[in-house]
């Protein structure tokens, strides 16, 4: 079977992209596996991309259209590189509307919608500027539901998803969760809290508002008021929002905390793991993010995580258990838990230990890759 997978950019570390590298690292076994984007750079996303073959547009194509077509240009090129012989094309995430649109009756096309499109204000796209009705707007919402009602399968990696897409393009989508990456490099945690007078909590995540990082600069602020000695780093690209960067490297001048919080950009490999093993626990508060994957990882060395509620992840999590849910915008309710998780060596193995086992359970090939290749199968007959 040939199988096209498409994604929009290659030159970041996000949950999208390591779920399309575990799913090409199980498909290759199967598969002729090549991965379609429009920009790949191998300094900047996971490194094991370079196994595979990836075909990307050439820009001198789209350097003189007009802006307003320079979107539909882009997937325009990249669809006329597809070779004709595809069986499968697998689209993760959004930017390939057009493409799926004239793809509809020469290939067969699998959609994996890890975020709602922008265009119906939902989710992550909540404060979409177009999120008022249009005339404009209604069209488009229109132009996504029958790409969605005409493909042959479309996917998504949590429930709430699943409901979205009913509502908002009237198709019943299929549920795949994903998997966790077990790093060996990644110390196992446990109570050491009692040796030292500070707690240094991580964070993780691209930087976008609804990351909700104003929030843990407050958490911060007031543990510090308390008397915790707390220091908190935070792991995200910081140029996909740049404006909302600014505004977080504010408040954190604004609250005198350059000292206690650092924004450490998008990291290579060996960063990530030293920060994980410099970490006490994990803090993940966005407003309706909709799955997690970093939570997960953090799970899988023994930090405890606090996580909120709207976050995806939560539904296979289990509270005051595995993980420590949380109404992301509760300040005082935070910082108690992270007092708790300080002063109570019980409560913080429990939660560690269960987090580590839990982990244990949510292979990629089980959780994600075999059940994609199944919808593969099926589609092919």
């Amino acid at each position: 079977m040939k199988v096209a997978i498409l994604i929009e950019d290659l030159n970041i570390r996000g949950g999208t992209h390591k779920q399309v590298l575990r799913l090409c690292q199980f498909l290759k076994r199967y598969c002729d596996i090549t991965i379609y984007t429009y920009v790949y750079d191998d300094s900047s996303t996971y490194p094991e991309f370079k196994d595979f073959k990836i075909v990307t547009i050439d820009d001198n194509n789209i350097a003189k259209v007009p802006r307003k077509f320079k979107r539909a240009r882009k997937q325009y090129e990249l669809l006329k590189l597809i070779d004709k012989d595809t069986d499968i094309i697998n689209v993760h995430d959004n930017g390939f509307e057009h493409l799926m649109f004239f793809a509809l009756n020469k290939f067969n096309i699998v959609w994996q919608i890890n975020d709602m499109p922008g265009i119906f204000g939902v989710g992550v796209s909540k404060g979409h500027k177009r999120r008022r009705f249009s005339f404009r707007k209604y069209l488009i919402q229109k132009y996504f539901s029958y790409i969605a009602k005409n493909i042959d399968n479309v996917t998504v990696n949590v429930t709430k998803n699943k409901d979205r897409v009913l509502e908002c393009m009237g198709v019943q989508a299929e549920v795949l969760y994903c998997g966790v990456d077990l790093n060996e490099k990644l110390k196992v945690h446990s109570f050491n809290l009692d040796s030292k007078d500070r707690v240094n909590i991580l964070s993780s995540g691209v930087f976008f508002p609804y990351r909700n990082y104003e929030t843990q600069i407050k958490i911060i602020s007031d543990l510090r008021k308390q008397g915790v000695n707390a220091y908190l780093k935070i792991i995200g690209a910081t140029d996909r929002a740049p404006e909302y960067y600014e505004k977080i490297k504010g408040l954190i001048r604004e609250h005198g905390l350059d000292d206690y919080i650092e924004i450490c950009g998008q990291v290579s490999e060996t960063k990530y793991e030293e920060l994980h093993n410099w970490a006490d626990l994990f803090m993940f508060i966005n407003i309706d993010q909709s799955w997690g994957l970093a939570v997960f990882e953090a799970m899988s060395c023994g930090l405890p995580v606090i996580v909120s509620e709207s976050v995806g992840a939560t539904e296979i999590l289990s509270n005051e258990i595995d993980s420590i849910i949380v109404n992301p915008v509760e300040v005082e309710e935070i910082c108690s838990k992270i007092k708790r998780l300080m002063w109570d060596r019980e409560y913080y193995t429990s939660i560690a230990v269960n987090a580590m086992e839990a982990t244990r359970k949510y292979t990629w090939d089980d959780m994600y890759s075999k059940k994609m290749l199944q919808i593969f199968n099926n589609i092919k007959g």
